[in-house]
């Protein structure tokens, strides 16, 4: 464990020099405000995740969509000339 260089002291000399905090609130809406806010911080941390995640797949989707008539015209292509060859080829004897 590692051994600060501060003593008790040190320590106490620093905290006096703090200035004084004057909260009126009581430990209860300090408790309310705190589980607020982390049940806030949670909602966002959920709902941002599956709104990213919603907008991920639809730019997939999207990109799917682009690429796909360029295979089916690809693929019309490779087949008619195919079938071009194929005509103007003689019969195997």
């Amino acid at each position: 464990m590692k051994k600060f260089p501060w003593n008790e002291r040190c320590i106490e000399h620093s905290l006096e020099q703090l200035p004084m905090v004057k909260d009126r609130r009581t430990k209860e809406d300090v408790y309310e405000r705190l589980q607020r806010t982390q049940r806030k911080m949670r909602w966002r941390r959920r709902w941002l995740s599956a709104a990213s995640m919603a907008l991920f797949l639809a730019v997939v989707a999207v990109g799917m969509n682009a690429t796909a008539p360029e295979r089916a015209e690809q693929q019309q292509r490779s087949s008619t000339v195919k079938t071009l060859g194929a005509e103007s080829s003689p019969p195997p004897s």
